[in-house]
């Protein structure tokens, strides 16, 4: 891999230095960044891919959700809110084959379970409509 990257960025002196201590690592470091600004990210990335390179582009928030590769992941999934309309949910990270995530549902809203929590705790209905009547609840 690190020979590969050296030749990738026109540094193959930087081969010599694999081994290299802080020091050296920390003006490798400061070079990389001024070679990386030669081009731009799409190049960069075309370039590490016609070599054997893990590399990936560094994505804006916008840019992710509509990526193929998140996309094809599962990392972004389009859901259906009850009053928003199709919204974009995070994915689960692991895939699991015997135990995958999934989507239940979203948050409740607020206010949506009051009624039947108070119920529940032996309110009656004519006290839930005192409580909602006064804005102590929703």
């Amino acid at each position: 891999f690190y020979e590969n990257f050296c030749r990738s960025i026109g540094r193959e002196d930087w081969l010599e230095h694999e081994q290299a201590g802080p020091e050296a690592h920390a003006a490798m470091i400061a070079a990389a960044r001024d070679i990386f600004r030669t081009k731009t990210r799409e190049a960069w990335f075309d370039l590490l891919n016609q070599t054997d390179q893990c590399a990936m582009r560094v994505l804006e928030p916008a840019e992710m959700a509509n990526d193929p590769h998140v996309r094809a992941r599962e990392m972004i999934v389009d859901l259906p809110h009850p009053t928003l309309g199709t919204v974009h949910q995070t994915g689960f990270a692991p895939k699991l084959s015997k135990t995958p995530g999934g989507f239940r549902n979203f948050a409740a809203s607020t206010g949506q379970h009051t009624q039947d929590v108070l119920a529940g705790l032996g309110l009656s209905a004519a006290d839930i409509e005192e409580l909602r009547a006064s804005g102590a609840i929703r």
